[in-house]
């Protein structure tokens, strides 16, 4: 991949971070949080190429009517528009590629369309990935080894891994329990949520509670 490029400032003195998979559930999130965030602000929200160009507004009410329309109110509680992010659109990856103020990606990319993380990683970006593509390249919960990335920045990785939902919950919890009394087997059992899954359609007959 190309050398990192720096991270840009932003006029308020925060890191503008782009979200690529901006319009997935978790994206929505994502964006949401970054808002009101200390360290970063949001950057380019980037989405499929059905959805380049449009209103994130308009992109959020229709993945957010698809749910309600799915599951019914009752199940599915919307997830309402952040004022702050009236008028902001859909950005394509060539637009970001191309706006050099911002060098700091986080991913949450279906796998099928992963290789953008390469792309981007090739350009001088860091990324940082929940995406199950490439998931045990330079895998961290920061949590529990807390020296894995600065290690690998300092070897040159632009690329940084985590593990799925259940893992990072699971690994804190472990990461404790075998500091203070030391393990040897451990048994999970995970359930399917709907959340868990993002904007993914399951048939609501097969719904119980919040569980696939």
């Amino acid at each position: 991949g190309g050398a990192v490029v720096p991270p840009r400032f932003a006029a308020d003195g925060r890191t503008p971070l782009a979200i690529i998979g901006g319009t997935g559930y978790v994206g929505r999130l994502l964006a949401r949080r970054l808002l009101a965030h200390p360290t970063f602000c949001l950057g380019p929200i980037v989405g499929s190429q059905r959805s380049e160009g449009l209103l994130y507004e308009d992109v959020w009410q229709q993945k957010e009517d698809a749910l309600v329309a799915n599951y019914g109110d009752q199940l599915w509680t919307r997830q309402p528009f952040p004022e702050a992010l009236r008028g902001v659109r859909v950005s394509s990856l060539d637009e970001l590629l191309a706006d050099e103020g911002c060098r700091l990606a986080v991913s949450c990319v279906a796998p099928d369309v992963g290789y953008v993380e390469d792309i981007l990683t090739s350009n001088g970006f860091a990324v940082f990935s929940i995406s199950p593509y490439k998931r045990s390249h330079n895998l961290m919960v920061l949590e529990v080894n807390p020296t894995q990335m600065p290690r690998s920045m300092a070897q040159g990785a632009a690329l940084f891994k985590s593990p799925n939902c259940v893992s990072v919950g699971t690994t804190l919890a472990l990461h404790a329990l075998h500091a203070a009394f030391g393990l040897r087997d451990v048994s999970v059992c995970t359930l399917q949520s709907l959340s868990g899954r993002g904007d993914a359609l399951y048939p609501p007959e097969l719904v119980q509670g919040n569980v696939y």
